[in-house]
Protein backbone atom coordinates (compact mmCIF):
# COMPACT_ATOMS: atom_id res chain seq x y z
CA UNK A 1 0.00 0.00 0.00
CA UNK A 2 3.01 2.30 -0.22
CA UNK A 3 1.83 3.71 -3.55
CA UNK A 4 -1.54 4.46 -1.98
CA UNK A 5 0.00 6.39 0.88
CA UNK A 6 2.03 8.44 -1.60
CA UNK A 7 -1.05 9.56 -3.45
CA UNK A 8 -3.77 9.74 -0.82
CA UNK A 9 -3.68 10.53 2.88
CA UNK A 10 -5.33 12.75 5.46
CA UNK A 11 -2.93 15.40 4.21
CA UNK A 12 -4.84 15.51 0.92
CA UNK A 13 -8.14 16.04 2.78
CA UNK A 14 -6.72 18.80 5.00
CA UNK A 15 -5.01 20.59 2.11
CA UNK A 16 -8.22 20.40 0.03
CA UNK A 17 -10.24 21.93 2.85
CA UNK A 18 -7.59 24.63 3.25
CA UNK A 19 -7.74 25.53 -0.47
CA UNK A 20 -11.57 25.55 -0.42
CA UNK A 21 -11.46 27.88 2.57
CA UNK A 22 -9.03 30.30 0.90
CA UNK A 23 -11.12 30.37 -2.28
CA UNK A 24 -14.17 31.16 -0.14
CA UNK A 25 -12.29 34.06 1.48
CA UNK A 26 -11.20 35.36 -1.94
CA UNK A 27 -14.81 35.21 -3.18
CA UNK A 28 -15.81 37.61 -0.41
CA UNK A 29 -13.45 40.29 -1.72
CA UNK A 30 -15.28 42.73 -4.05
CA UNK A 31 -13.04 42.87 -7.12
CA UNK A 32 -13.99 45.58 -9.60
CA UNK A 33 -11.33 47.37 -11.56
CA UNK A 34 -11.25 49.24 -14.85
CA UNK A 35 -8.96 46.57 -16.23
CA UNK A 36 -11.08 43.54 -15.31
CA UNK A 37 -14.52 44.94 -16.15
CA UNK A 38 -14.17 45.21 -19.97
CA UNK A 39 -12.86 41.64 -20.15
CA UNK A 40 -15.60 40.34 -17.89
CA UNK A 41 -18.28 42.15 -19.84
CA UNK A 42 -16.99 40.89 -23.17
CA UNK A 43 -17.12 37.27 -21.95
CA UNK A 44 -20.18 37.63 -19.75
CA UNK A 45 -22.56 35.99 -22.21
CA UNK A 46 -20.13 33.30 -23.34
CA UNK A 47 -20.55 29.68 -22.28
CA UNK A 48 -18.33 26.71 -23.04
CA UNK A 49 -21.19 25.01 -24.88
CA UNK A 50 -21.05 27.83 -27.46
CA UNK A 51 -17.88 26.24 -28.80
CA UNK A 52 -19.86 23.14 -29.71
CA UNK A 53 -22.26 25.19 -31.82
CA UNK A 54 -19.61 27.28 -33.54
CA UNK A 55 -16.66 24.94 -33.95
CA UNK A 56 -17.13 21.32 -32.92
CA UNK A 57 -20.42 19.70 -33.85
CA UNK A 58 -21.34 18.28 -37.21
CA UNK A 59 -23.91 20.50 -38.83
CA UNK A 60 -27.42 19.15 -38.13
CA UNK A 61 -29.68 18.21 -41.02
CA UNK A 62 -32.20 20.76 -42.22
CA UNK A 63 -35.59 20.52 -40.52
CA UNK A 64 -37.79 20.39 -43.60
CA UNK A 65 -41.01 20.40 -41.56
CA UNK A 66 -40.52 24.11 -40.87
CA UNK A 67 -40.45 26.92 -43.43
CA UNK A 68 -39.58 30.52 -42.59
CA UNK A 69 -41.40 33.20 -44.56
CA UNK A 70 -40.10 36.77 -44.60
CA UNK A 71 -42.92 39.35 -44.53
CA UNK A 72 -40.54 42.31 -44.91
CA UNK A 73 -42.30 45.66 -44.60
CA UNK A 74 -45.63 44.63 -46.09
CA UNK A 75 -48.78 46.48 -45.10
CA UNK A 76 -51.89 44.56 -44.06
CA UNK A 77 -53.44 44.48 -47.52
CA UNK A 78 -50.20 43.12 -49.02
CA UNK A 79 -49.83 40.63 -46.18
CA UNK A 80 -53.30 39.28 -46.97
CA UNK A 81 -52.12 38.55 -50.54
CA UNK A 82 -49.04 36.76 -49.21
CA UNK A 83 -51.12 34.63 -46.83
CA UNK A 84 -53.61 33.73 -49.55
CA UNK A 85 -50.76 32.64 -51.83
CA UNK A 86 -49.34 30.41 -49.12
CA UNK A 87 -52.70 29.04 -48.00
CA UNK A 88 -53.44 27.70 -51.50
CA UNK A 89 -50.87 24.97 -50.79
CA UNK A 90 -52.39 23.72 -47.51
CA UNK A 91 -49.88 24.49 -44.76
CA UNK A 92 -50.36 22.48 -41.54
CA UNK A 93 -49.85 25.44 -39.19
CA UNK A 94 -49.22 29.13 -39.81
CA UNK A 95 -47.62 31.19 -37.02
CA UNK A 96 -47.23 34.93 -37.50
CA UNK A 97 -44.65 36.70 -35.35
CA UNK A 98 -46.17 40.14 -35.86
CA UNK A 99 -48.67 42.28 -33.97
CA UNK A 100 -51.99 43.59 -35.19
CA UNK A 101 -53.06 45.50 -32.10
CA UNK A 102 -54.23 48.73 -33.72
CA UNK A 103 -57.42 49.24 -35.74
CA UNK A 104 -56.45 51.04 -38.98
CA UNK A 105 -59.92 51.32 -40.51
CA UNK A 106 -60.09 55.09 -40.08
CA UNK A 107 -56.63 55.47 -41.62
CA UNK A 108 -57.81 53.63 -44.75
CA UNK A 109 -60.97 55.78 -44.95
CA UNK A 110 -59.07 59.04 -44.49
CA UNK A 111 -56.62 58.13 -47.24
CA UNK A 112 -59.13 56.65 -49.67
CA UNK A 113 -57.54 53.20 -49.44
CA UNK A 114 -59.09 49.75 -49.54
CA UNK A 115 -59.62 48.43 -46.00
CA UNK A 116 -56.53 46.27 -45.40
CA UNK A 117 -57.93 45.08 -42.08
CA UNK A 118 -60.91 43.51 -43.83
CA UNK A 119 -58.70 41.80 -46.40
CA UNK A 120 -56.43 40.45 -43.67
CA UNK A 121 -59.41 39.24 -41.63
CA UNK A 122 -60.68 37.28 -44.63
CA UNK A 123 -57.21 35.83 -45.31
CA UNK A 124 -56.87 34.74 -41.66
CA UNK A 125 -60.29 33.06 -41.74
CA UNK A 126 -59.11 30.72 -44.52
CA UNK A 127 -56.07 29.42 -42.62
CA UNK A 128 -56.65 26.02 -41.02
CA UNK A 129 -54.39 26.43 -37.94
CA UNK A 130 -53.34 30.01 -37.29
CA UNK A 131 -51.34 31.29 -34.31
CA UNK A 132 -50.94 35.02 -33.68
CA UNK A 133 -48.43 36.61 -31.35
CA UNK A 134 -49.48 38.11 -28.01
CA UNK A 135 -47.38 40.26 -25.70
CA UNK A 136 -47.37 40.10 -21.89
CA UNK A 137 -46.75 43.22 -19.82
CA UNK A 138 -46.96 44.53 -16.25
CA UNK A 139 -45.25 41.72 -14.37
CA UNK A 140 -46.62 41.61 -10.82
CA UNK A 141 -43.63 41.31 -8.50
CA UNK A 142 -45.79 40.06 -5.62
CA UNK A 143 -47.25 37.11 -7.53
CA UNK A 144 -44.69 36.49 -10.35
CA UNK A 145 -47.65 36.54 -12.75
CA UNK A 146 -48.45 39.05 -15.48
CA UNK A 147 -51.31 41.51 -15.20
CA UNK A 148 -51.86 42.32 -18.88
CA UNK A 149 -51.86 40.48 -22.19
CA UNK A 150 -51.90 42.43 -25.46
CA UNK A 151 -53.66 40.67 -28.34
CA UNK A 152 -54.39 41.42 -31.94
CA UNK A 153 -57.78 42.92 -32.75
CA UNK A 154 -60.80 40.66 -32.00
CA UNK A 155 -61.63 40.50 -35.72
CA UNK A 156 -58.27 38.78 -36.25
CA UNK A 157 -58.22 36.64 -33.10
CA UNK A 158 -61.58 35.00 -33.88
CA UNK A 159 -59.80 32.86 -36.48
CA UNK A 160 -56.61 32.27 -34.50
CA UNK A 161 -54.99 30.71 -31.45
CA UNK A 162 -52.56 32.79 -29.45
CA UNK A 163 -48.98 32.39 -28.23
CA UNK A 164 -46.85 34.74 -26.15
CA UNK A 165 -43.66 36.09 -27.68
CA UNK A 166 -41.89 37.49 -24.60
CA UNK A 167 -38.26 36.42 -25.00
CA UNK A 168 -35.99 35.90 -22.00
CA UNK A 169 -32.64 37.59 -22.52
CA UNK A 170 -29.70 38.54 -20.34
CA UNK A 171 -30.06 41.87 -18.60
CA UNK A 172 -27.36 43.84 -20.39
CA UNK A 173 -26.63 45.42 -23.74
CA UNK A 174 -26.41 42.03 -25.43
CA UNK A 175 -29.80 40.36 -25.94
CA UNK A 176 -28.69 36.73 -25.78
CA UNK A 177 -31.50 34.23 -26.30
CA UNK A 178 -30.64 31.04 -24.39
CA UNK A 179 -33.60 30.22 -22.16
CA UNK A 180 -37.36 30.02 -22.60
CA UNK A 181 -40.36 29.79 -20.30
CA UNK A 182 -42.60 27.18 -21.92
CA UNK A 183 -45.63 28.96 -20.52
CA UNK A 184 -46.65 31.79 -18.24
CA UNK A 185 -49.62 33.02 -16.27
CA UNK A 186 -51.80 36.09 -16.62
CA UNK A 187 -53.94 36.41 -13.47
CA UNK A 188 -54.14 32.61 -12.98
CA UNK A 189 -54.75 31.95 -16.68
CA UNK A 190 -52.08 29.82 -18.36
CA UNK A 191 -50.62 31.20 -21.60
CA UNK A 192 -48.42 29.08 -23.85
CA UNK A 193 -45.25 30.35 -25.46
CA UNK A 194 -45.65 31.04 -29.21
CA UNK A 195 -43.46 28.11 -30.45
CA UNK A 196 -45.07 25.71 -27.95
CA UNK A 197 -48.57 26.54 -29.24
CA UNK A 198 -47.45 26.11 -32.84
CA UNK A 199 -45.83 22.75 -32.09
CA UNK A 200 -48.99 21.62 -30.24
CA UNK A 201 -51.15 22.24 -33.32
CA UNK A 202 -48.71 20.20 -35.42
CA UNK A 203 -48.04 17.29 -33.05
CA UNK A 204 -49.96 17.17 -29.78
CA UNK A 205 -48.14 14.09 -28.46
CA UNK A 206 -44.71 15.68 -28.75
CA UNK A 207 -45.86 18.76 -26.88
CA UNK A 208 -47.52 16.65 -24.17
CA UNK A 209 -44.14 14.98 -23.60
CA UNK A 210 -42.46 18.38 -23.48
CA UNK A 211 -44.94 19.71 -20.93
CA UNK A 212 -44.24 16.71 -18.67
CA UNK A 213 -40.57 17.57 -18.37
CA UNK A 214 -39.55 18.31 -14.79
CA UNK A 215 -38.56 21.90 -15.52
CA UNK A 216 -41.91 22.70 -17.08
CA UNK A 217 -43.86 21.09 -14.24
CA UNK A 218 -41.74 22.96 -11.69
CA UNK A 219 -42.39 26.23 -13.55
CA UNK A 220 -46.15 25.61 -13.48
CA UNK A 221 -46.08 24.94 -9.74
CA UNK A 222 -43.89 28.00 -9.13
CA UNK A 223 -46.28 30.26 -11.02
CA UNK A 224 -49.40 28.74 -9.48
CA UNK A 225 -48.05 29.31 -5.97
CA UNK A 226 -47.86 33.05 -6.73
CA UNK A 227 -44.58 33.47 -4.93
CA UNK A 228 -42.98 36.87 -4.81
CA UNK A 229 -40.82 37.59 -7.84
CA UNK A 230 -37.49 35.83 -7.48
CA UNK A 231 -34.65 38.36 -7.58
CA UNK A 232 -31.90 35.86 -6.70
CA UNK A 233 -31.90 34.19 -10.11
CA UNK A 234 -32.89 30.83 -8.62
CA UNK A 235 -35.99 30.57 -10.81
CA UNK A 236 -33.77 30.24 -13.88
CA UNK A 237 -33.65 26.51 -13.09
CA UNK A 238 -37.28 26.32 -14.27
CA UNK A 239 -36.37 27.55 -17.76
CA UNK A 240 -35.56 25.33 -20.71
CA UNK A 241 -32.33 25.91 -22.61
CA UNK A 242 -32.80 26.32 -26.35
CA UNK A 243 -31.10 23.76 -28.56
CA UNK A 244 -30.20 25.58 -31.76
CA UNK A 245 -30.39 23.60 -34.98
CA UNK A 246 -29.08 26.57 -36.94
CA UNK A 247 -29.77 29.81 -38.78
CA UNK A 248 -30.79 30.68 -42.32
CA UNK A 249 -28.12 31.98 -44.69
CA UNK A 250 -24.78 33.15 -43.30
CA UNK A 251 -24.42 35.95 -40.82
CA UNK A 252 -22.75 38.80 -42.72
CA UNK A 253 -22.36 36.47 -45.69
CA UNK A 254 -19.64 34.49 -43.98
CA UNK A 255 -18.55 31.35 -45.80
CA UNK A 256 -16.57 29.09 -43.53
CA UNK A 257 -16.71 25.48 -42.45
CA UNK A 258 -19.70 26.00 -40.17
CA UNK A 259 -23.19 27.31 -40.84
CA UNK A 260 -23.04 27.16 -44.63
CA UNK A 261 -26.42 25.48 -44.93
CA UNK A 262 -29.87 26.71 -44.03
CA UNK A 263 -31.35 24.96 -40.99
CA UNK A 264 -34.89 25.48 -42.37
CA UNK A 265 -36.56 26.04 -45.71
CA UNK A 266 -37.18 29.71 -46.44
CA UNK A 267 -39.36 31.85 -48.67
CA UNK A 268 -38.50 35.49 -49.19
CA UNK A 269 -41.10 38.22 -49.31
CA UNK A 270 -41.04 38.70 -53.07
CA UNK A 271 -41.30 34.96 -53.76
CA UNK A 272 -44.31 34.73 -51.47
CA UNK A 273 -46.01 37.74 -53.09
CA UNK A 274 -45.44 36.41 -56.60
CA UNK A 275 -46.23 32.80 -55.73
CA UNK A 276 -42.89 31.73 -57.19
CA UNK A 277 -41.87 29.56 -54.21
CA UNK A 278 -41.60 25.77 -54.11
CA UNK A 279 -45.05 24.43 -53.07
CA UNK A 280 -43.34 21.53 -51.27
CA UNK A 281 -42.04 24.09 -48.75
CA UNK A 282 -45.65 24.82 -47.78
CA UNK A 283 -47.81 21.72 -48.21
CA UNK A 284 -48.28 20.09 -44.79
CA UNK A 285 -45.52 22.23 -43.25
CA UNK A 286 -45.26 24.63 -40.36
CA UNK A 287 -44.97 28.17 -41.71
CA UNK A 288 -43.43 30.80 -39.47
CA UNK A 289 -43.99 34.32 -40.80
CA UNK A 290 -42.03 37.25 -39.50
CA UNK A 291 -39.73 40.13 -40.30
CA UNK A 292 -36.28 39.08 -41.55
CA UNK A 293 -35.09 42.25 -43.22
CA UNK A 294 -36.33 43.94 -46.36
CA UNK A 295 -35.14 40.75 -48.03
CA UNK A 296 -33.56 37.69 -46.44
CA UNK A 297 -30.31 38.26 -48.26
CA UNK A 298 -30.10 41.85 -47.09
CA UNK A 299 -30.01 41.40 -43.29
CA UNK A 300 -26.65 42.95 -42.40
CA UNK A 301 -28.11 45.50 -40.06
CA UNK A 302 -28.73 45.97 -36.38
CA UNK A 303 -32.43 45.35 -35.82
CA UNK A 304 -34.56 45.45 -32.69
CA UNK A 305 -35.96 42.00 -33.50
CA UNK A 306 -32.53 40.41 -33.74
CA UNK A 307 -30.89 38.44 -30.96
CA UNK A 308 -27.50 37.10 -30.09
CA UNK A 309 -27.39 33.31 -29.95
CA UNK A 310 -24.76 30.63 -29.21
CA UNK A 311 -24.30 30.38 -32.99
CA UNK A 312 -22.60 33.78 -33.03
CA UNK A 313 -18.92 33.09 -33.69
CA UNK A 314 -17.88 36.45 -32.24
CA UNK A 315 -18.63 35.45 -28.66
CA UNK A 316 -16.21 38.02 -27.18
CA UNK A 317 -16.86 41.67 -27.93
CA UNK A 318 -19.85 40.93 -30.16
CA UNK A 319 -20.73 43.58 -32.67
CA UNK A 320 -23.98 42.48 -34.34
CA UNK A 321 -26.80 40.13 -33.31
CA UNK A 322 -27.08 37.10 -35.55
CA UNK A 323 -30.65 35.78 -35.56
CA UNK A 324 -34.12 37.20 -36.08
CA UNK A 325 -36.74 36.40 -33.45
CA UNK A 326 -38.85 34.33 -35.84
CA UNK A 327 -35.82 32.10 -36.54
CA UNK A 328 -35.28 31.67 -32.79
CA UNK A 329 -38.91 30.49 -32.62
CA UNK A 330 -38.23 28.04 -35.46
CA UNK A 331 -35.35 26.53 -33.48
CA UNK A 332 -37.59 26.09 -30.44
CA UNK A 333 -40.35 24.42 -32.47
CA UNK A 334 -37.75 22.13 -34.01
CA UNK A 335 -36.33 21.28 -30.58
CA UNK A 336 -39.77 20.26 -29.28
CA UNK A 337 -40.82 18.22 -32.32
CA UNK A 338 -37.45 16.43 -32.62
CA UNK A 339 -37.07 16.09 -28.82
CA UNK A 340 -33.56 17.49 -28.98
CA UNK A 341 -33.76 18.94 -25.49
CA UNK A 342 -30.78 20.13 -23.51
CA UNK A 343 -30.63 18.48 -20.11
CA UNK A 344 -28.72 19.58 -17.06
CA UNK A 345 -26.95 17.35 -14.59
CA UNK A 346 -28.65 17.82 -11.24
CA UNK A 347 -26.97 19.83 -8.50
CA UNK A 348 -26.07 16.79 -6.39
CA UNK A 349 -24.17 15.08 -9.19
CA UNK A 350 -22.50 18.35 -10.18
CA UNK A 351 -21.29 18.72 -6.59
CA UNK A 352 -20.09 15.11 -6.38
CA UNK A 353 -18.12 15.39 -9.62
CA UNK A 354 -16.67 18.76 -8.56
CA UNK A 355 -15.45 17.35 -5.22
CA UNK A 356 -13.95 14.26 -6.87
CA UNK A 357 -12.08 16.34 -9.47
CA UNK A 358 -10.83 18.78 -6.84
CA UNK A 359 -9.56 15.93 -4.63
CA UNK A 360 -7.92 14.28 -7.65
CA UNK A 361 -6.15 17.51 -8.58
CA UNK A 362 -4.90 17.96 -5.01
CA UNK A 363 -3.58 14.38 -5.00
CA UNK A 364 -1.60 15.01 -8.18
CA UNK A 365 -0.27 18.41 -7.05
CA UNK A 366 0.57 17.10 -3.56
CA UNK A 367 2.49 14.17 -5.08
CA UNK A 368 4.50 16.53 -7.27
CA UNK A 369 5.21 18.86 -4.31
CA UNK A 370 6.28 16.07 -1.93
CA UNK A 371 8.05 13.68 -4.30
CA UNK A 372 9.23 15.69 -7.32
CA UNK A 373 9.67 19.03 -5.63
CA UNK A 374 12.67 20.00 -7.75
CA UNK A 375 10.31 20.22 -10.76
CA UNK A 376 7.43 21.81 -8.84
CA UNK A 377 7.38 25.27 -10.46
CA UNK A 378 7.27 24.08 -14.06
CA UNK A 379 5.47 20.77 -13.68
CA UNK A 380 2.62 22.23 -11.59
CA UNK A 381 1.82 24.74 -14.36
CA UNK A 382 1.88 22.03 -17.04
CA UNK A 383 -0.35 19.74 -14.99
CA UNK A 384 -2.75 22.62 -14.29
CA UNK A 385 -3.10 23.35 -18.01
CA UNK A 386 -3.50 19.68 -18.96
CA UNK A 387 -6.03 19.02 -16.19
CA UNK A 388 -8.03 22.11 -17.20
CA UNK A 389 -8.06 21.01 -20.84
CA UNK A 390 -9.34 17.57 -19.82
CA UNK A 391 -12.11 19.15 -17.74
CA UNK A 392 -13.12 21.53 -20.54
CA UNK A 393 -12.90 18.78 -23.16
CA UNK A 394 -15.08 16.48 -21.07
CA UNK A 395 -17.75 19.18 -20.69
CA UNK A 396 -17.76 19.84 -24.43
CA UNK A 397 -17.85 16.11 -25.26
CA UNK A 398 -20.82 15.50 -22.95
CA UNK A 399 -22.72 18.47 -24.35
CA UNK A 400 -22.01 17.57 -27.97
CA UNK A 401 -22.86 13.88 -27.69
CA UNK A 402 -25.49 13.79 -24.95
CA UNK A 403 -26.86 17.38 -25.02
CA UNK A 404 -26.26 17.57 -21.28
CA UNK A 405 -24.80 20.57 -19.47
CA UNK A 406 -22.39 19.73 -16.66
CA UNK A 407 -21.58 22.67 -14.42
CA UNK A 408 -18.12 22.04 -12.99
CA UNK A 409 -16.73 25.49 -13.72
CA UNK A 410 -15.60 25.76 -10.07
CA UNK A 411 -12.96 23.11 -10.85
CA UNK A 412 -11.24 25.52 -13.25
CA UNK A 413 -11.09 28.23 -10.59
CA UNK A 414 -9.78 25.66 -8.13
CA UNK A 415 -7.05 24.55 -10.54
CA UNK A 416 -5.99 28.13 -11.26
CA UNK A 417 -5.44 28.87 -7.55
CA UNK A 418 -4.38 25.41 -6.39
CA UNK A 419 -0.61 25.69 -6.93
CA UNK A 420 -0.09 28.88 -4.92
CA UNK A 421 -2.55 27.93 -2.19
CA UNK A 422 -0.99 24.48 -1.82
CA UNK A 423 2.40 26.10 -1.26
CA UNK A 424 0.83 28.23 1.49
CA UNK A 425 -0.54 25.07 3.07
CA UNK A 426 2.75 23.16 3.09
CA UNK A 427 5.00 26.08 3.98
CA UNK A 428 2.85 27.88 6.55
CA UNK A 429 -0.54 26.32 7.40
CA UNK A 430 0.61 22.71 7.96
CA UNK A 431 3.70 23.59 10.06
CA UNK A 432 1.56 26.05 12.02
CA UNK A 433 -1.12 23.43 12.71
CA UNK A 434 1.49 20.86 13.76
CA UNK A 435 3.10 23.39 16.10
CA UNK A 436 -0.25 24.32 17.58
CA UNK A 437 -1.30 20.67 18.09
CA UNK A 438 2.01 19.85 19.79
CA UNK A 439 1.71 22.91 21.99
CA UNK A 440 -1.81 21.97 23.06
CA UNK A 441 -0.77 18.34 23.64
CA UNK A 442 2.17 19.51 25.74
CA UNK A 443 -0.09 21.75 27.84
CA UNK A 444 -2.60 18.95 28.36
CA UNK A 445 0.17 16.58 29.40
CA UNK A 446 1.49 19.08 31.98
CA UNK A 447 -2.04 19.67 33.28
CA UNK A 448 -2.60 15.92 33.65
CA UNK A 449 0.54 15.58 35.72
Amino acid sequence: MKWYNKWFSLDVIFSSIFVFFLIFLVSLIPIKTDIVDPIGQALEDFQLSDLVYTALRDEPKKDTNITLVNIGNLNRAELSVLINNLNQHNPAVVGIDARFFKDKTQFYIDNGLINGDSLLEIAFSKVRNLVLATKLSDLNEKTSQWDTVHKSLPRFMKSADEGTVNMITTENDFRVARKIAALDFVKDTMKFFFPVKIAALYDTKKVDKFLKRKKVLDLINYKKEKKELDTTGESIKYLETIYYRGNINNFYGETDKFGKKDAFNKIDVQEAMEGSFNPAYVNGKILLLGYMGETIQNDKYWDEDKFYTPLNKKFAGKSFPDMYGVTVHANIVSMILNETYINELNETWNLVITIILCLLSVMIFAYIYNHIHVWWDGLSVIVMILFALVVIGSQLYIFENFRTEVDISFVLIYLFLLGNFLELYYEYAKPGMIFLIRKIASMLTKTAK
